[in-house]
C-alpha cells in the first residue's frame, strides 16, 4: 500500500513539474522582458509610440488569450477590452469571467486561463513563422529533442535567404507586436495560481487509477509530455530572443533619440 502511494505520488509529481515548472518560469521571464521594454516606451520622448506601434495587435491578441480560454472551460464572459491605449497601470486591455468555485472544470481552467498569453505565444509564433519564413523548420511528432529543434530554429531564423524576404520582415514586426505585450499582471497571476491544486487531484486521481488497472498513463503522458515540452521550449526560446534583442535595440535606439530631443536617459528598470 505504502508502495503504492508513492509511486502514484512520485508520477503526480514529476508530470506535475514537468508541465507547469516550465510554464511559470518562462512566464515570470516574459514578463520581466516585456515589462522592461514597455517601460522603455514609457519613458520615451513620444510615450505612446510603442504602444500604437506594437501593442494595436499585441494587446488585442493578450486578451484574445485569455478568452479562448476562458471559453474552452465554459467561463462566462462579462465583457473584454481588446484596446484601449488610455488604460490605467499599463493594462490596456481586460478580460471579465465569471465562474462557479465548486465546478472542478471551471477551476482547473484558471490556471490556463491566468498563462493565457504565455501557454498561446508559441502557437501564434509558430503559425507566422510557418507562414511568412521561407524556409521554415517543418513540425514533425518525432522531433522531440529541444536543443536539436533550438538550433534548426536558429539557422531558419538567421539564413541569409531571410534578408531578401519581405515575409520575413512581417514575421519580425508580428513577432515583436507579440512578446512586448507578453508581460502577466498580478491579477493573472493570482487567476492562475486558482487552478493548480484541481490540476494536481485530478493527476493523482489518473495516475491511481492507472496504477489499480494498470492503464500505463504514465509512460504515454510522459512521452507526449517530452514531444510539447521540446516544441513549446523551443518556441518559447525563440520569444525570448525576440523579445530580449527588441528590448536591447530599443534601449539603444530611444536613450539616443531622447537625448537629441534633450530628454531624460531611459531606464528600463524604474517603473
Amino acid at each position: 500500500m505504502i508502495q503504492a502511494v508513492y509511486i502514484i505520488l512520485k508520477n503526480s509529481v514529476l508530470q506535475f513539474s514537468g508541465l507547469f515548472g516550465v510554464l511559470f518560469i518562462s512566464g515570470l521571464v516574459l514578463t520581466f522582458i516585456s515589462r522592461w521594454t514597455n517601460n522603455i516606451f514609457r519613458q520615451f520622448v513620444l510615450p505612446k509610440f510603442g504602444l500604437y506601434v506594437f501593442g494595436v495587435i499585441g494587446v488585442p491578441l493578450h486578451e484574445f488569450c485569455h478568452a479562448l480560454f476562458a471559453k474552452i472551460f465554459f467561463h462566462e464572459i462579462g465583457s473584454i477590452k481588446w484596446f484601449d491605449p488610455k488604460g490605467k497601470g499599463g493594462s490596456y486591455g481586460t478580460v471579465v469571467h465569471h465562474y462557479n468555485d465548486r465546478n472542478i472544470y471551471h477551476r482547473i481552467g484558471l490556471f490556463f486561463i491566468g498563462m493565457g498569453p504565455v501557454l498561446l505565444a508559441p502557437a501564434f509564433l509558430f503559425l507566422i513563422y510557418t507562414l511568412l519564413l521561407p524556409h521554415p523548420v517543418a513540425f514533425s511528432l518525432q522531433l522531440n529533442d529541444l536543443g536539436y529543434l533550438a538550433n534548426a530554429f536558429s539557422k531558419s531564423l538567421l539564413g541569409a535567404g531571410n534578408w531578401s524576404s519581405f515575409g520575413f520582415y512581417v514575421f519580425l514586426y508580428l513577432a515583436v507586436c507579440l512578446t512586448s505585450q507578453m508581460e502577466l499582471s498580478p491579477e493573472d497571476f493570482q487567476i492562475a495560481r486558482g487552478g493548480i491544486l484541481p490540476i494536481f487531484v485530478v493527476l493523482v486521481l489518473i495516475n491511481t487509477l492507472s496504477y489499480t488497472f494498470s492503464w500505463g498513463v504514465h509512460g504515454k503522458f510522459v512521452n507526449a509530455l517530452n514531444i510539447g515540452i521540446a516544441w513549446w521550449g523551443a518556441f518559447i526560446a525563440m520569444a525570448i530572443f525576440i523579445s530580449l534583442v527588441n528590448f536591447v535595440l530599443c534601449l539603444i535606439l530611444f536613450n539616443l533619440i531622447n537625448k537629441i530631443c534633450g530628454k531624460d536617459a531611459i531606464n528600463p528598470f524604474q517603473e
